[in-house]
């Protein structure tokens, strides 16, 4: 079976451009092997890895991915859903986010506005806190 295909089933990629981006990008294992191409063949029965939890570098093809990914691993360990978050936790996200260096990015405000549904005067607020602690 092709890699790009096992990693659709295992449920790794949601479909085959993806699954074949994945592999291009150098992000797929079989064992400790990374794979090189999306139709390389999988003789062995571990299931293909998608190498998210590994350190590598990574760059990103286009900002809004580049936040999303930021924004995920800021989020992981939140514990509840965003919409439910108090304004304490919001202020701890958008302070981890300006430590990443996520408002670097163009369109980055809006970006958490949308992800934490709260007002944009809100996250320039948190911001200007998290800059005045550091100063």
């Amino acid at each position: 079976m092709r890699i790009d295909e096992r990693l659709v089933e295992e449920g790794l990629a949601e479909n085959l451009a993806l699954a074949r981006a994945l592999v291009m990008e150098g992000r797929v294992f079989a064992g400790e092997q990374r794979v090189e191409k999306p139709s390389q063949s999988v003789k062995q029965p571990a299931a293909p890895q998608h190498a998210a939890a590994q350190p590598a570098e990574h760059f990103q093809s286009d900002m809004n991915g580049l936040m999303e990914d930021l924004f995920a691993t800021v989020t992981r360990d939140a514990g509840v859903p965003l919409r439910r978050l108090t304004q304490a936790e919001r202020a701890e996200i958008v302070a981890r986010l300006y430590e990443q260096g996520m408002f670097e990015l163009r369109g980055a405000v809006q970006f958490t506005v949308h992800k934490l549904a709260c007002s944009q005067a809100s996250i320039y607020r948190y911001i200007k806190k998290v800059k005045s602690q550091t100063e």
